[in-house]
């Protein structure tokens, strides 16, 4: 080794190799500043500002409460664009306010943030708050439903409210309990026609309707408002439709309930006074059964209460009855008129009673009511339909469906009274001319002959002519 030393050519390579690596060193280290430094100046700066941004309390919880920072602020992020982006989209930043070694009172804080890249420069707005630290009070407070009552459907009405629970519990400052005046369960409502169930955010109020910021648990509460419509309890008509199958009659129809209750606008109900369209099917009806049947809701109301009747049917072997020569008599009639009947002249018509055998044995012929409704027809003959009033639980067939009824004027006398009074009027005016021939030819006393025929005028004059029947006069 020291003969290699001691050659001056072999110390001249080794100078010259250590002063290539020298220079190679600089030159790398030069050429890296310069890359280094020229991805700096290509990175982008930008700024973010952020509104709104939610402010944690850090603080003994359970037995203090504090005031005076802000539920938000504004935070201003200024770094390369990669950074600012991954931060949003990450959303895990948080600004606070740590109070976990303050004593109670009113202190100045430094509003902080954490999970936020070191990369960006991060501004609060505010930078500091001066919270105050209070000892924790609690009290329980019933809760009232908040709607507007004017926001219901016309021809509805709300009914008391009902909130469960309606009892929450309340902590804040001695001062906030003391000032709490109102606690609300907040409804939103728009044209309300039926029942809301709904849950409702609860809210602390003081006198002047200032929303406190204090704790309430639970904060959501369930809020039932019923809503009904004016009513109207109104009876109900069964109608029969179809046809029991041959050789049955019904005995007897029971239905319960005996009323329904309508619901709907006040100028509707005072319409409506009975429902006559709730529809018994009697073809379905082979024997005594109970049914149920729909009651229909009436035009303009809202609902009916109960929807279903309850129908109980008795049927029995049909028997028959025939009542005979029963009066027909009019409605409708005007005072100024006259009204006879032509057929049947006597005004009487034969009716055949269907139904149960225990049914019909009880009928007398004061049940039925037989009439023609005239209130429509004007003088002059009519072919008018015979109607029948009659009990329930019974089919009838008329001897004749039709009266003819001839109607006149008061002042108008019909063709044979015509010819009876110019009889009547003519026999009158001869005897009274007899009578004034006899008297000037007595003299003290009317001999018995003029008496006699004196006493046979008297006689005729007294006969009044008998005219068809009448009705309805």
């Amino acid at each position: 080794m020291d003969k290699f030393m001691n050659n001056s050519w072999f110390m001249k390579i080794i100078a010259l190799l250590l002063a290539l690596m020298l220079y190679m060193s600089v030159n790398f280290d030069t050429q890296t500043a310069k890359s280094n430094s020229s991805s700096l100046t290509n990175v982008r700066f930008e700024t973010e500002t952020l509104t709104d941004v939610p402010v944690s309390v850090l603080y003994d919880n359970q037995n203090t409460i504090v005031t005076g920072v802000p539920e938000s602020v504004t935070l201003t992020l200024e770094g390369p664009k990669s950074a600012l982006t991954q931060t949003k989209l990450q959303n895990e930043f948080e600004v606070y306010a740590d109070l976990t070694n303050y004593d109670l009172g009113s202190h100045e804080v430094k509003l902080k943030h954490r999970n936020i890249s070191d990369k960006v420069d991060v501004k609060i707005e505010p930078k500091t708050v001066t919270a105050t630290i209070e000892e924790k009070v609690s009290k329980n407070f019933e809760v009232e439903a908040n709607f507007d009552s004017n926001k219901m459907r016309d021809g509805y009405l709300a009914e008391q409210a009902i909130v469960k629970p309606n009892n929450v519990k309340i902590s804040g400052s001695k001062d906030q309990i003391d000032r709490i005046a109102y606690v609300k369960a907040i409804v939103e409502v728009d044209d309300v026609y039926e029942t809301i169930e709904k849950e409702a955010n609860v809210i602390a109020l003081d006198r002047n309707l200032n929303k406190l910021n204090v704790d309430i648990d639970p904060s959501v509460v369930d809020v039932t408002i019923p809503v009904v419509s004016p009513s109207k309890k109104v009876p109900f008509k069964i109608v029969r439709d179809g046809s029991l199958p041959k050789g049955l009659s019904i005995k007897s129809i029971d239905v319960v309930p005996n009323d329904v209750t309508v619901f709907g606008p006040g100028d509707v109900l005072d319409q409506i006074e009975f429902i006559d369209d709730v529809k018994l099917d009697l073809s379905k009806i082979k024997d005594s059964t109970q049914l149920q049947v729909d009651v229909p809701v009436p035009e303009g109301a809202k609902r009916v209460y109960p929807e279903k009747v309850t129908v109980n049917v008795e049927v029995d072997k049909e028997s028959k009855k025939t009542f005979e020569k029963l009066s027909l008599s009019t409605v409708g009639q005007s005072e100024s008129l006259i009204y006879e009947f032509v057929n049947p002249s006597n005004g009487k018509v034969d009716i055949d009673v269907f139904g149960s055998e225990e049914v019909i044995n009880n009928l007398k012929p004061q049940d039925f009511q037989l009439y023609v409704n005239v209130s429509t027809f004007s003088s002059g003959e009519h072919d008018v339909n015979i109607e029948v009033n009659g009990p329930q639980n019974v089919t009838w067939s008329l001897s004749t469906k039709k009266a003819k009824i001839n109607i006149r004027d008061e002042q108008t006398p019909n063709n044979e009274d015509n010819r009876e009074e110019n009889d009547v009027g003519q026999d009158t005016s001869e005897k009274n001319q007899n009578k004034d021939e006899n008297k000037e030819q007595t003299t003290t006393k009317p001999d018995n002959d003029d008496n006699s025929k004196n006493e046979d005028n008297l006689e005729d004059d007294e006969k009044i002519p008998e005219s068809d029947p009448q009705v309805g006069n």
